[in-house]
């Protein structure tokens, strides 16, 4: 969500190169955050500077919303939440990442936060 869409992305587009906004697959908030964050993997950001860097310059912009990314390679996680996300490792294969503690029953959320 970003609060005054698409008003408030104006100064946020103005920061890419035409390419990239012209490479957008459709005109919603969502592919506009992504080439933002895109862009700065581009300049050789890693994924968790490259979030980082993409949140500040939304608050810089003034913009407001909540800004949930989550980003991999298949081996690292790189992640924001308005709150601290949450991971739980499930026995086996699986990795759960969340904006928020699950409920995985009577005992409660079960949730390990950043940093992992």
């Amino acid at each position: 969500m970003l609060d005054g869409w698409p008003a408030a992305a104006a100064a946020l587009a103005d920061a890419l190169p035409a390419g990239s906004l012209l490479g957008l697959e459709a005109r919603v908030i969502s592919a506009l955050l992504w080439a933002l964050v895109r862009h700065r993997l581009e300049l050789g950001l890693g994924a968790r500077d490259a979030l980082a860097d993409t949140v500040a310059a939304l608050r810089a912009a003034g913009t407001g919303g909540r800004f949930n990314f989550l980003l991999t390679d298949g081996r690292m996680i790189a992640a924001t939440a308005p709150a601290t996300p949450c991971a739980t490792a499930r026995p086996g294969t699986a990795v759960v990442v969340a904006s928020e503690p699950g409920d995985d029953g009577p005992a409660g959320p079960r949730c390990r936060t950043a940093p992992w």
